[in-house]
This record gives structure tokens, C-alpha cells and sequence, in this order.
């Protein structure tokens, strides 16, 4: 794993050194240390300055600059410095929250920039990775027309393909939403004077201090509005260059295969804050992104050195009143979409996103052509001819709404809306049971019910509804989302709420379901059309084992296929990675997804259907992500990538590949150019050997994890030996952290959700559910598969040479195996809760070894010579951490037993209980920094 780069050269400096001063010129050819060293000379001062006037007493301001001092000194420091260290502060912070949030904001911003300027560094590297990948697949791209480029995008184009990110809001960003634009404005300041340097440094202070109460979904969005931003300038860029690369008559881009989706307001499930009028909030701010991006492009405001803008052309053609018209357009358009006006100023709208490509598209032909067949366009007609072809194409691709938003429910509260649906929206012949009928009639009811004509009127039906059940309060809000979805498409344009997404996807009842409730809503005068992709979500290995059969019977159910011919005869299906990884272990839930994606194209063709698959993938090893899309990417079947490739970018992966522009320009190239290569390729092969290797590993190695897991102490361990109690804490999501609250023992883990359970493990040092199993499952491949050990083991490296998916396993867990130290992770277990230490020394710390000797033996090397020790300023953020924890629930013994007698809890306890909650989150978000990640 590579070190960590500290020097903060702009972002500017990826492509134009010019812009660096000669300091940060000087450091872009330094190693990492003298980088860190720059770090503190040009950064640690001023940090250490603020922290000191954070306190106000003098006698504080000494004990903070005492700390600092001591802090810097931890080079040179043994385990007994740093772990005094940490008991001082931390005793002194107990006293005074100030103190210990001076020490704690000190170390979150030196974490932030490290990793800010790490992940510049990668983006770059990834980036140059991903297009060497491509040329190999198709070779010189240098030169428009290339034949391989030009039948992909063609092929892409004709299978309705997209490929983009969908940005979520998982809560996995510890830091305020702030801090991004902060870090942004970095790389264009520089520190050309020291008056820039204390306006940077007090802005990253403050921004990088703890959240103190938990973010609204509003507050989601607006934390993302940024990186949006960012989002779609880099698809607009990326769309350029695909449009000049593969500007041939069969291959021209003519339809948008880069988009970007999002799930912020439309994800439902299990966040009850959601509301029609959040959702509709929500879609303004990132709809005003798209006019932002027009009225950009329209604009007559005159800049220096440019004359191939639209408003040069078009004046320069004489035509300035045609370009003042759309310009018009667009801005009536943007105040009846966005601010939400409807009046005489907005008569002169566009009434759809289709009409404006129209009047695009209606203006090439008028100016762009020659006065008669003889004739060329001219110079200015043939650039204005592009521009204008680059404009509808964004038009297609970002409508009105920019980026549309998924909605997302679970199947269990979609069958009890259905259920009253169909009781009181079918007076004739009420269904006044369907939620105690077998699968079997749960589908002919539904049948029944879709194949009719029009349904009632869904105000008359939720009024009946109401009445008869007034205290449901989920049945009525998920009426109020059906009797707003018209409206919002009809403002917002038909990509504004492109899919809906059911969780827990088990049965085609669960399907069809979905398609009672959009009949309802009413989103088309066609019956038969939607409105909207229906998508399954597929979460768990047991749903993995189980989607051939669903998709089966998706596709020959008639109503299902009427729908699905509505929609392209395209079905999208989701495959998520987080909850697979949870319950069945890493290896046997990558192993069993890459294998369904192949068994479900056969069956998608068989049925005449192409296939669409999103990736809901996470940010950490343990929850299917390698942090770039180069490698996630090349190790996917290529035929699965006919259909494009979207994936999750949840909290702080949000920021990390589109906080920056010139990041985010770097990761929607790799993956625009990751799914190109991996698609054009010739695919690998998996021989029957290979396969039954891949088996038996997987068994063996969910039957290593599904131990873990299942182990009873585990839920103890995980409350009690890592931050796990504490995540609410943090107020990092809207949504609670848990499906189901107060459960106890493995209900609780069964419904904790996957962020907190892989958070916690990351946290506390092991990263256990990002390699857990693995060793196990080589061992025993080794030792018990078909050949003799030495053969078994030459298997193994040949694979890990030649097949991709296997690669990317190995390659995953070493990341974890390399970011993990067993050393700290023994202290959580050993000091905060010996009682299950023992499933520490009896299991974590022996797969941990064991994975570590089977992967160097697959890949002839010795681990332990490359890997690089944590950092002592690390390993004091985690101390701090153990003491609070142990403080913490010293604490919470005291409490409980005045509690337990009916006495009341001096002030004295509360008000430590107070500091040391606060200082638990704060250890969290400097953790989280430190590692790069939460969960």
C-alpha cells in the first residue's frame, strides 16, 4: 500500500505546473518524507496556532500547546509514550471538551490533506492505468475512427447502455459536508502568501470539526451538490472526447451513454424522514445543476482569449437574436422547473426535455447547412455544427433534472401498501386477504388485477385507505410518494425518476407489486408503460442462489413482459455487495455475484432481453470496492457490460472522486474507459478446473466467515470491544444505523446495517470482513483439492496470473490485510472487553495470519517485508480511542446502578457521560481520516 503523500501541490498541477508556486514545484519530485516534511513546515504551524486560541483559559493553552509538542514527538516514542499520552488527554478532555477537541481537530485536518492529496495521486495514476488497459484492447486512440472504439460505442449506443456513478447518501462522510468546498478551493490558492495560508488553514479548522447533530436529508443533498457539479462537467468532457474518437457514420455518438443517477431523497428504506416534499426539494437542487450547465453554454458574457463560444459563432453568423432566443428559453424554463413558477414569464418555456433537442437540433439545420448542395460549410458552420451536436446530447442525457433519482423501498412495505390497494381499489371484487395468500395466488391476484384497465382514482382510494387504517402512518406517506410521481415527471422532465428499486427481492410477487403501485400512479396514458425501470435488488448469497429462478419467471410472466417491451425490453437488475459480504464473507459473495451475472445474460437471452447490471458497491475492500473504477471494473465478465456499467458513490467516496474537478475528470475517465476496454476484450476463459477451484474456495471459505458470524460472542465483541455502540454518534446519515432497534444478540447483527458493522471492524483495527475466510479457503484448496499441494498451489498462481475475478479477490483482501495492525486491534479486544478476547486470539488474529502466508504463497512473496507500519500519530488516534471507550463504559456502570436503585445520576456523572460521547465521536471521525475511510 503506498504511503501517503503530504505535500499539497494543486490539483491544477496534474496537467500545468505553471500554476504551483516554486516551494510546491520543488515538491512534486520529493520522496513522501521530505513531502511530509513540507507538510510541516508550510501546515503545522498555523494548525498548531489555531488549536492554542481554540482554548481560552492560559493555563489550557499551555496543556494543548504541551500535547501538540508531545504529539510531534511520537516518531521517536515507544507503546508506553503514546499510551500515556493518550490517558492524559483524554483525562484532561473529561474535564474540559475544549482540550480534547483541540488535539482531536488538530490530527482530523493533517489526516484530511494527506489522504486529499492520496487521492489526487491515485486518480492520476488509475486514470493513465485504465486508458494503457484500453489501448491494448483496441489499440491506437490516438486518431479519430479507431474501429474497435467505434464498434463498442455502437454496440453501447444500440443496447441503450449507461455509465455513470449514482451517488447516494449512505452515512459513511464523518466530516461536515463543508469540508469539500474547502479542500476544493486548495489547489487554486496555493500558498503564494502567508495571508492565503491562515484564510485556508482557519477555513479547514472549522470545517473539519465533528458534526453536532445529524444531517438532514436536505443537508445530504446540499453536501453533494458540489461533487454533482463536478460530475456532470466531467461527463461533459468525457462526451466530447467519445464524440471526436468515435466521430465515424457508424459509430456517432448520437445517444448519451454517460449519465449520472442518484439515490438522495428517493432511498426509503428504513429512512422515515423521507417526504414527497423533501423528494421534490431534492430534485430542484440538482435540476438547477443542468440549467447551470446550459445557460452556461448560451451565455453572451464575452471571455478573454475565446472566439469559438456559441455567442462568437452565432454573432459572427450573423444569427445573435436565435442564440438570445434559446437563451430566453432556457431561463423561463429553468424558473417554471426550478423555483417552481407558472405564469405569463414562463409561457415561453420548453415543455419537455425532447423539445428542447428539438429546437437544438432544429437550429444546426438552419445554420449549420450550406445555401446549396455545391457548397462546404463554412469553418464557423461546421464548429457550430459540433457544438450544437454536443449541446443536444447533454440535453438528452441531463433533461431537466441532471441526475435522476432512484427510489428505493423495501418488499415488505410495498406488499402491505398492495394489500389495501387491492381491498378497497377493487370494490367489484375486493381482495380482503392477499397478505396471508400463497405465492402462487399472490401472483394470479396480481395478474388479474394489472391486466384491467384504468384503476380508480388513487385521492378516492388513499381517502378510503385513510380511513380505514388512520393510524398507519408508512401506508400514508407511500400514497402521498404515488400521487406525486405524475407531477414530478411531468415538472422535472421522464429521467427525473427513472427506476424504483425494491429491496429484499425474493419472489415475483415482489415484482409485480411494484407494478400495481405505478399503475396507480398513473405516470402514462399507456397502460402498459410504467413509467419507470423496475428493478430487483439482489443483496445476499441465498438471493444470489435464487435470482435464476425470479428472473425466469420475471420474463415469462406475461403482464411483466408487456411492461418490459414498454421499456426497451432492457431489465435492470441491481446486485448489491455490502449485506452479500455481511452475512456470507467476501470471497463467496464476489465468487457467487460474478457467476450469476453470466447465468442471468443466458436466461435475459434466451427471452430476447438485454440486461442492465448495477453494482451497489461500498467504499471499504470489505463492501466490494478497491477505491477506483479501473479495478473494479476490469475483473468483471465482459458480455456483462453490454448493457454499461453504474455503480453506488456513497459519503465520503462522494467527495473523494468528485470533490475535486480535475479528480473527478480523472475517475469518470477511468470508468468510461475501464468499461470500454473490459467490453472490447477478448474474454477469459473459465475452464472447468477453474470453476470447480473457485467452488470449493468459496465453500470453504463462507463456511470460515458464516463460523465468525454466527459465533455467539460476536455480538458482545462487537459492542463492546469496538466503537460499534457509538456509531449514532457520529451523525453521519439521516437514517438510523440499525433497521430494527433494541434487538439483542445475532438479531441485532442481522439487522445491523453493513456500514456500522464493517465500520466498527475498521475502526478497531483487524478488518476482518475484507479478507475474513479467505485463508481458510486456500488452505484448504491446497491441502485437500484434486492434485497434490505443489499442484494445487501452481493452480492457484496461474490463476491469479490469468483470471481476473480471482486476481481482484486476492488483490482486495492484501489492500485490507496491508491497512490492518493486529497489534492494535489485540488492545481493543484485550482491554475493553477481555471476556471475549478469546474470540480475538481463537479466530480473527489466526485467519488474519493465515490469509496474510496463503496469499504470499499465491503470489510467490513475503508480506512482511513490504509492509509499512502505522504511523504513531495513527496509532495514538486509536489509543485515545480505547481509553475513551473504556472510560466510557466505566461511565455507564455507574450510571446503570443509579439507575437500577431509582436514584438520580449526579450531574457530575452526566456531564463526563456528556464529554466522553462527544469525545467517542470525535476519535471516530480522526480514525475514519486516518484510515481514509469509515466503512
Amino acid at each position: 500500500m503506498p504511503n501517503p503523500v503530504s505535500g499539497f501541490p494543486s490539483a491544477a498541477s496534474i496537467h500545468d505546473d505553471s500554476a504551483l508556486s516554486v516551494s510546491q514545484q520543488s515538491s512534486r519530485s520529493t520522496s513522501p518524507q521530505q513531502a511530509n516534511a513540507d507538510l510541516t513546515e508550510h501546515l503545522t504551524e498555523p494548525l498548531k496556532k489555531i488549536a492554542i486560541d481554540s482554548v481560552p483559559l492560559e493555563k489550557d493553552k499551555a496543556l494543548v500547546s504541551e500535547f501538540l509538542d508531545r504529539l510531534h514527538a511520537l516518531d521517536n516514542a515507544n507503546q508506553t509514550a503514546i499510551n500515556e499520552l493518550a490517558s492524559e488527554v483524554i483525562q484532561a478532555g473529561m474535564r474540559n471538551v475544549a482540550l480534547m477537541e483541540a488535539v482531536f481537530n488538530y490530527m482530523n485536518c493533517r489526516f484530511i490533506l494527506e489522504q486529499h492529496q492520496l487521492a489526487i495521486n491515485v486518480a492520476d495514476e488509475k486514470r493513465t492505468q485504465a486508458r494503457n488497459e484500453m489501448s491494448k484492447s483496441m489499440g491506437d486512440l490516438s486518431k479519430p475512427g479507431n474501429p474497435k472504439l467505434a464498434k463498442a460505442l455502437r454496440e453501447l449506443q444500440n443496447s441503450g447502455a449507461k455509465i455513470g456513478p449514482v451517488v447516494t447518501s449512505h452515512p459513511t462522510q464523518l466530516n461536515r459536508p463543508e469540508l469539500q468546498p474547502v479542500l476544493a478551493l486548495w489547489p487554486s490558492r496555493g500558498f503564494h502568501t502567508e495571508a492565503d495560508k491562515e484564510v485556508f488553514v482557519n477555513q479547514l479548522w472549522d470545517s473539519a470539526k465533528r458534526r453536532t447533530s445529524p444531517p438532514t436529508v436536505v443537508d445530504e443533498a446540499q453536501g453533494v451538490v458540489l461533487a454533482m457539479g463536478n460530475i456532470l462537467k466531467s461527463i461533459r468532457k468525457k462526451t466530447k472526447e467519445l464524440m471526436n474518437l468515435g466521430n465515424t457514420d457508424t459509430s456517432k455518438l448520437i445517444t448519451p451513454v454517460l449519465n449520472s443517477e442518484n439515490w438522495i431523497a428517493g432511498d426509503r428504506d428504513g429512512n422515515p424522514t423521507i417526504t414527497p416534499a423533501l423528494l421534490t426539494q431534492v430534485l430542484g437542487m440538482f435540476s438547477d445543476l443542468a440549467f447551470q450547465e446550459y445557460l452556461g453554454k448560451v451565455s453572451d458574457t464575452p471571455k478573454e482569449n475565446r472566439s469559438t463560444r456559441l455567442c462568437d459563432l452565432f454573432k459572427r453568423l450573423g444569427r445573435s437574436d436565435d442564440l438570445t432566443d434559446l437563451r430566453q428559453r432556457l431561463e423561463a424554463t429553468r424558473r417554471y422547473v426550478v423555483d417552481n413558477v407558472d405564469g405569463p414569464e414562463t409561457a415561453c418555456r420548453f415543455k419537455s426535455p425532447a423539445e428542447l433537442v428539438e429546437h437544438v437540433n432544429t437550429l444546426k439545420e438552419n445554420l449549420c447547412s450550406p445555401l446549396t448542395e455545391d457548397e462546404s460549410p463554412s469553418p464557423d458552420q461546421a464548429l457550430l455544427a459540433t457544438k450544437l451536436d454536443q449541446l443536444a446530447l447533454w440535453a438528452k442525457a441531463f433533461g431537466f433534472h441532471a441526475a435522476g433519482t432512484h427510489i428505493r423501498q423495501n418488499s415488505a412495505v410495498n406488499a402491505k401498501v398492495v394489500a389495501q390497494l387491492l381491498k378497497h381499489a377493487n370494490p367489484g371484487s375486493p381482495c380482503d386477504n392477499y397478505s396471508t395468500l400463497s405465492e402462487g395466488d399472490k401472483v394470479n391476484t396480481l395478474n388479474e388485477f394489472l391486466e384491467r384497465g384504468r384503476t380508480a382514482d388513487l385521492d378516492q382510494v388513499a381517502q378510503q385507505i385513510s380511513d380505514s387504517a388512520p393510524d398507519d402512518a408508512t401506508i400514508k406517506l407511500e400514497l402521498d410518494f404515488l400521487k406525486n410521481y405524475a407531477h414530478l415527471r411531468e415538472r422535472f422532465g421522464p429521467g427525473a425518476l427513472p427506476t424504483i428499486i425494491t429491496a429484499n427481492t425474493e419472489t415475483l410477487s415482489d415484482m409485480l407489486e411494484v407494478c400495481v403501485l405505478l399503475k396507480h400512479a398513473k405516470l402514462n396514458n399507456d397502460d402498459a408503460d410504467l413509467g419507470m425501470n423496475i428493478v430487483p435488488l439482489i443483496e445476499t448469497v441465498p438471493d444470489m442462489k435464487n435470482a435464476e429462478a425470479l428472473l425466469e419467471e420475471m420474463l415469462g410472466n406475461k403482464t411483466y413482459r408487456e411492461h418490459l417491451e414498454k421499456r426497451g425490453n432492457r431489465q435492470v437488475i441491481m446486485l448489491g455487495y455490502s449485506d452479500s459480504m455481511r452475512c456470507d464473507g467476501i470471497f463467496s459473495a464476489a465468487w457467487e455475484g460474478h457467476k450469476l451475472t453470466g447465468k442471468l445474460l443466458d436466461i435475459a437471452k434466451k427471452h430476447g432481453v438485454g440486461v442492465h447490471f448495477f453494482h451497489g458497491r461500498g467504499g471499504t475492500e470489505a463492501r466490494g470496492s478497491r477505491g477506483n473504477y479501473f479495478d473494479e471494473i476490469q475483473h468483471v465478465n465482459g458480455a456483462s457490460l453490454t448493457g454499461g456499467c453504474t455503480q453506488t458513490e456513497q459519503g465520503e467516496e462522494v467527495y473523494k472522486k468528485f470533490g475535486m474537478r480535475a479528480v473527478s475528470d480523472n475517475h469518470i475517465s477511468q470508468m468510461v474507459d475501464g468499461t470500454l476496454a473490459t467490453y472490447a476484450r477478448d474474454e477469459y476463459v473459465l475452464e472447468d478446473k477453474h470453476t470447480a477451484a473457485l467452488d470449493f474456495i468459496s465453500e470453504k471459505a463462507g463456511d470460515a466467515y458464516r463460523a465468525l458470524y454466527n459465533d455467539p460472542q460476536l455480538p458482545e465483541f462487537l459492542l463492546k470491544s469496538t466503537p460499534l455502540a457509538h456509531v449514532s454518534k457520529t451523525n453521519a446519515g439521516s437514517r438510523p444505523a440499525s433497521r430494527i432497534a433494541d434487538l439483542k444478540d445475532k438479531a441485532f447483527l442481522d439487522k445491523l446495517r453493513a456500514i456500522p458493522y464493517v465500520g466498527s471492524w475498521y475502526q478497531s483495527g483487524s478488518n476482518a470482513p475484507a479478507y475474513y475466510g479467505i485463508g481458510a479457503g486456500l488452505r484448504a484448496y491446497i491441502q485437500e483439492g484434486p492434485g497434490n499441494p505443489n499442484e494445487n498451489i501452481q493452480l492457484l498462481r496461474d490463476m491469479y496470473k490469468n483470471i481476473p475475478v480471482f486476481r481482484n479477490l486476492i488483490d482486495r483482501a492484501e489492500e485490507a490485510l496491508n491497512k490492518a495492525d493486529m497489534s492494535i486491534a489485540q488492545l481493543y479486544a484485550e482491554t475493553l472487553n477481555p471476556e471475549t478476547a478469546p474470540l480475538f486470539h481463537g479466530l480473527i488474529k489466526p485467519e488474519f495470519d493465515n490469509t496474510c502466508q496463503q496469499i504470499d504463497l499465491v503470489k510467490e512473496q513475503n508480506t512482511e517485508t513490504r509492509r509499512v507500519p502505522t504511523k504513531p500519530l495513527q496509532i495514538f488516534a486509536h489509543m485515545a480511542q480505547i481509553e475513551l471507550l473504556k472510560q466510557s463504559s466505566h461511565t455507564e456502570a455507574s450510571r446503570k446502578l443509579y439507575l437500577e436503585n431509582q436514584r438520580q445520576v449526579p450531574a457530575a456523572i452526566e456531564e463526563e457521560k456528556t464529554a466522553l460521547d462527544a469525545g467517542i465521536a470525535m476519535s471516530m471521525q480522526v480514525v475514519a481520516n486516518a484510515n481514509g475511510r469509515f466503512g
